[in-house]
């Protein structure tokens, strides 16, 4: 049970951690802020998925046993995380938040060789520095302190799953049926200022996906290419900078 409580604790601070380094990157890259990740709270799951896969396979491969295996295994865990985040947000939400086709050496698009250097690099910063670290901070919780912070970060973290899994699939829904949609948009464009307002504020909510995940937004453009110029341009003052 303990190891349990450190795996939900663990994750939750990796996966914050991850949130704060997306935040920093993806604001710089599109001049304002932006919540990035899948989820709509401050957690990015990927970082903390392969925290802790990384944090199971030092338990499972000790390096004083396995020594250069147990390193290879912790440099590809991100890899392996990244690629089956890919593959499951594609067949779970028919979405693909990231593409590396244009990258050389990748592998289906879901990863590549030099992200893959990059997160290897953070695997072993990881071993060595932000792991001990971490996990001696969850060793000085309390008992009753450890197990109400797992409660509460486990139900949080399935509420926040659960509603952003249904922000993704109301953009997804949007898409299906994006020239209907479209046709709706040309009509609404010559009814009262206020409904116009309520119109933006409406893609506003729609595209917050976009800015988390860019690839989204080409994906979306090459959608519309053959709608009218004047509906592309309403749309687009909503997607992020390239």
């Amino acid at each position: 049970m303990t190891l349990f409580s450190t795996v939900v604790l663990y994750f939750a601070l990796m996966a914050f951690g991850g949130w704060l380094l997306e935040l920093v990157f993806r604001s710089f890259q599109q001049r304002k802020l932006v919540n990035p990740g899948f989820l709509r709270g401050p957690f990015v799951p990927v970082y903390g998925f392969g925290a802790v896969g990384i944090y199971l396979l030092t338990l499972l491969f000790p390096f004083e046993k396995w020594g250069v295996w147990a390193w290879l295994f912790v440099i590809l865990m991100p890899s392996v995380v990244e690629y089956i985040g890919g593959w499951f947000t594609e067949v779970f939400f028919h979405l693909k938040l990231w593409d590396y086709s244009h990258m050389p050496l990748n592998l289906h698009g879901k990863i590549c060789l030099l992200f893959s250097a990059i997160w290897g690099v953070l695997a072993v910063v990881t071993v060595l520095w932000i792991q001990p670290w971490a996990l001696h901070l969850l060793d000085g919780l309390s008992l009753e302190w450890r197990w109400l912070l797992t409660g509460w970060v486990s139900m949080y973290l399935i509420v926040d799953f659960w509603f952003s899994a249904r922000m993704y699939q109301r953009y997804v829904q949007w898409v299906s049926h994006l020239k209907e949609n479209l046709t709706m948009l040309q009509d609404r464009m010559v009814i009262p200022f206020s409904s116009l307002q309520e119109t933006q504020r409406y893609f506003r909510q729609l595209f917050e996906p976009l800015y988390a995940f860019p690839e989204l937004g080409k994906q979306l453009q090459n959608s519309m290419k053959d709608f009218p110029e004047f509906l592309r341009e309403f749309v687009k003052r909503f997607l992020p900078r390239e």
